[in-house]
């Protein structure tokens, strides 16, 4: 069970997003975390010169299903400098399928990848799966299925904080 309000973060970066910087990413997520009360701590933003990770196949990203992408699973493994309840965030060039990100991750090593796509929020949100929120119908909503059309700072219920505070990954 969760103790604390802190999710530590390690960030290896692949590929640059396009659109904004991992490091304006994360700190976007940082932000948006501690007005819930959640503090993100990103320990470090590792460059991985990984080529045969850049164009990622993650299969099916379904939350809550196995991890079926050994190429995935492959990835996850590569956690230097995590402890082992740090999030790893993987920046890559892109995934097959075309997600934006893909928080399904195996059960003890929490992490997400985040592809060249990314938004703004990307981060934020793939950190929202990691601590175990589902998507929402809502278009601002954090957890909203794309990010792309979230205007402004992205909203989160009460349910859905009080859900993230109970994360076991919480430190």
């Amino acid at each position: 069970m969760a103790n604390g309000r802190t999710l530590g973060v390690v960030a290896y970066v692949i590929a640059e997003p396009q659109e904004v910087t991992p490091q304006q990413c994360l700190k976007s997520a940082a932000d948006l975390y501690a007005s819930f009360g959640i503090e993100i701590d990103c320990k470090s933003i590792f460059p991985a010169p990984l080529e045969w990770f850049k164009r990622l196949q993650v299969g099916f990203c379904t939350l809550g299903n196995p991890l079926t992408s050994a190429h995935r699973l492959e990835l996850f493994s590569l956690r230097p400098g995590a402890d082992a309840l740090d999030a790893a965030l993987y920046f890559v060039a892109s995934t097959n399928p075309d997600f934006r990100g893909c928080a399904q991750h195996p059960d003890d090593r929490p992490g997400a990848v985040i592809s060249a796509k990314a938004t703004r929020w990307t981060a934020a949100h793939e950190i929202g799966h990691i601590l175990g929120l589902s998507h929402s119908n809502y278009p601002n909503a954090l957890m909203t299925y794309s990010t792309r059309g979230i205007a402004g700072k992205p909203k989160c219920n009460s349910g859905e904080i009080e859900k993230i505070r109970l994360s076991k990954w919480l430190v």
